[in-house]
């Protein structure tokens, strides 16, 4: 074999070992986070976790972050916004597989009183894509209320509502 092979084939299997080395750790920490979530009550803890497992699931182990998406959910209606603002982020990282309720909810907070838990609700509508569709009166109120089309939260809404329902090429 040449040697640009085998270092081609050296190289893989040390991105191999370095990939296997990072999932481990990430589902170490969404173990963590999860355990976080059900004994703690602060606000800054709760919010970390959530957001961890956000990354943990962005990073492509949804397996690990499985069993703390009620939690997560649950933080949509934390009395803190902070803790809100990581959950809708997160849920938007995650994608839990029942959207509806998510998606109902997330239309919900277009209205929060905390700018970070708005925005971050448009970002997370967007991912869902055409699963989000029952959220686009919410979202179309919710840039006539900003009231600057302009602005980049009504472009960010123009993003989402595009993602949800993108124009279709006429035949």
């Amino acid at each position: 074999m040449s040697r640009f092979v085998l270092a081609v084939l050296a190289g893989g299997l040390l991105l191999s070992g370095a990939a296997r080395a990072d999932n481990k750790a990430n589902i170490e920490a969404a173990k963590v986070a999860i355990a976080t979530l059900e004994k703690t009550k602060d606000a800054k803890e709760k919010a970390a976790a959530i957001a961890k497992l956000g990354q943990v699931a962005a990073a492509g182990q949804y397996d690990a972050v499985k069993p703390g998406i009620p939690k997560v959910v649950e933080g949509l209606d934390d009395k803190d916004a902070g803790v809100r603002a990581a959950a809708v982020m997160a849920v938007g990282q995650i994608g839990p597989e029942d959207s509806e309720p998510v998606v109902k909810k997330l239309a919900e907070l277009l209205k929060d009183k905390d700018d970070k838990v708005k925005d971050n609700a448009v970002k997370a509508l967007g991912s869902f894509g055409e699963k989000a569709e029952p959220a686009m009166k919410a979202l179309r109120e919710a840039k006539k209320d900003n009231g600057d089309p302009k602005s980049k939260f009504s472009k960010d809404v123009d993003a989402a509502m595009k993602t949800i329902s993108p124009k279709k090429p006429k035949p």
